[in-house]
C-alpha cells in the first residue's frame, strides 16, 4: 500500500497527498476516492489534495480558467546547474550567516544542507515524518521544520547538524514562518484550520489562532508586525497581529490560493493561486488586492528580491518560473528549472535563487546577475535596441496569447 502525504512549501508552501487510486482518503475526516480527472470549478466540501496533486503534474484536467501561453524570453541559460538532494526536495530556507541552505526531503524523511560556497550537500539531517517546510533563526543557529505526517516541528541545531527538540503543534502542520521581532515561529495546521505560535527561546507553543479553511503558509511583514496566513479552501488571507496573535483582518483572493512572499519596498504581498494560474498582489495598506498577475501553470512558491524589485514564482506543472517586475506588475521573463519546481530561496549575497524540484530531486540553482544580463540582451532584441520604458510596458503588455 502505497503512503499518503501531503507537502507544502514554503517560506513557502505547498500541499499535496498521494496515495493509491483505490484507497480512499479525505482531508476534512470524511473518506473519498482519490480521482486525478477532477474538475476544478468549486472543489467538494471534502477536498481531496491528491486531485490537486494530478492537477499540479498535469494528470487532471482542470475546468477552471487556465493560465497564458507566455511568449517572453526563454532564459535557460541563467541557470547554474543542480544540486542532487534527497527524494522529493519541497521546502528551502537560506542562513546568510553561516551560508548554507536546508532543504526539506518529503519522501526520504530527512533535511539537506547544502554549502552555498561549493554548492554541494554536506550534511543529511533525519527529521520527523514527511517534512514540508522550513524557516531559520540565524541568532540562535536553529532551522525549525514542519513536519506533516508526524504533527509536530524538528529543531535543528545548526552547529551539530542534529534535532535538539520536536515541538507538537496541530494536524498536518505545513507552512512556517519566523518572526524576529518576537523571536516566535508561526506553523500553519492544514488540517486543524489554526496557527501554532511557537517560543523561540522555550520550543513550545504558547498560542494557537483560529484562522481560514486549510491554511497553506504564512509571511511575515517586520514592519507593520503582522503575518499573513494563507488559507487555501476559504480562499482569503487572514492578516494576524503579532501584538495580540489575533486576526485583525481577512482579505478574499478569486481561486485557490496557496503561498506567500512579503515585498517590504513595496508594502506588498505576492499571493500564488492555483485556480486562476497567477499571482494577487495585495497592499497591506488597504488590505485589498490590487493587481492579479498571469505566470504559468499551478504557481506554487513566490519568493521576492529586493535589490531587483522583482518576484520569481515556481510553475509546478510548466516546470519553469516566472520572473515579475515589482514596479509594472507583470511577467518579464521565464526561467526553465528541474521538474515540479516548488521551494525557493535566495542568497543576496551571491545573487543566486535556490529552486527545491520535488520531480527530479534536485536543487536548480540560478544566477540572478546573469539572469537581468539575458533578460536585458532578449528585450533590447525584441525592441530593436532601443528598449525605452514605454516600449518596454507596450512589449510586455503584448507578451500574453490566449490559450487554444
Amino acid at each position: 500500500m502505497g503512503r499518503t502525504r501531503a507537502w507544502t512549501i514554503v517560506g513557502t508552501v505547498f500541499l499535496m497527498v498521494t496515495a493509491p487510486a483505490a484507497l480512499g482518503v479525505g482531508l476534512s475526516g470524511s473518506s473519498e476516492p482519490l480521482s486525478h480527472t477532477a474538475a476544478f470549478s468549486s472543489p467538494p466540501g471534502s477536498w481531496v489534495a491528491g486531485e490537486l496533486l494530478g492537477y499540479l503534474r498535469g494528470e487532471a484536467s482542470p475546468s477552471s480558467p487556465g493560465g497564458p501561453t507566455l511568449s517572453l524570453p526563454s532564459l535557460a541559460g541563467s541557470q547554474g546547474g543542480s544540486i542532487p538532494v534527497g527524494s522529493s526536495p519541497f521546502g528551502v530556507a537560506y542562513d546568510s550567516a553561516k551560508k548554507q541552505l536546508f532543504v526539506s526531503n518529503y519522501d526520504s524523511d530527512n533535511v539537506s544542507v547544502i554549502s552555498a560556497s561549493t554548492d554541494r550537500v554536506v550534511a543529511t539531517v533525519p527529521v520527523g515524518s514527511e517534512p514540508v517546510s522550513i524557516a531559520n533563526d540565524s541568532a540562535k543557529r536553529e532551522v525549525f521544520v514542519t513536519n506533516y505526517g508526524s504533527n509536530n516541528v524538528s529543531v535543528i541545531s545548526e552547529s551539530m547538524d542534529k534535532v535538539v527538540a520536536t515541538i507538537p503543534v496541530g494536524t498536518a502542520p505545513q507552512g512556517i514562518a519566523y518572526d524576529w521581532g518576537k523571536k516566535e515561529v508561526f506553523v500553519t495546521n492544514y488540517g486543524s484550520d489554526n496557527v501554532s505560535v511557537i517560543s523561540a527561546s522555550t520550543d513550545k507553543v504558547v498560542a494557537t489562532v483560529p484562522v481560514g479553511t486549510f491554511p497553506t503558509s504564512v509571511a511575515y511583514d517586520s514592519g507593520k508586525k503582522e503575518l499573513f496566513v494563507v488559507n487555501y479552501h476559504s480562499a482569503n488571507v487572514s492578516v494576524i497581529s503579532d501584538a495580540t496573535d489575533k486576526v485583525v483582518a481577512t482579505v478574499s483572493v478569486p481561486g485557490y490560493p496557496v503561498t506567500a512572499a512579503y515585498a517590504p519596498g513595496k508594502k506588498e504581498l505576492f499571493v500564488t493561486n492555483y485556480g486562476t494560474n497567477g499571482v494577487d498582489v495585495i497592499s497591506d495598506v488597504t488590505d485589498t488586492v490590487t493587481t492579479s498577475v498571469l505566470v504559468g501553470t499551478a504557481p506554487s512558491v513566490a519568493v521576492y528580491d529586493s535589490s531587483n524589485k522583482e518576484a520569481f514564482v515556481s510553475n509546478s506543472q510548466s516546470n519553469n518560473l516566472s520572473v515579475i517586475s515589482a514596479t509594472t506588475d507583470k511577467v518579464v521573463a521565464w526561467v526553465p528549472v528541474g521538474k515540479d519546481p516548488y521551494g525557493m530561496a535566495y542568497d543576496a549575497q551571491k545573487k543566486e535563487l535556490f529552486v527545491s524540484n520535488s520531480g527530479s530531486n534536485n536543487v536548480t540553482v540560478i544566477s540572478v546577475t546573469k539572469l537581468k544580463g539575458d533578460l536585458s540582451s532578449a528585450l533590447a532584441s525584441q525592441l530593436g535596441g532601443i528598449n525605452t520604458v514605454a516600449e518596454t510596458n507596450q512589449l510586455l503588455a503584448s507578451s500574453y496569447r490566449p490559450t487554444a
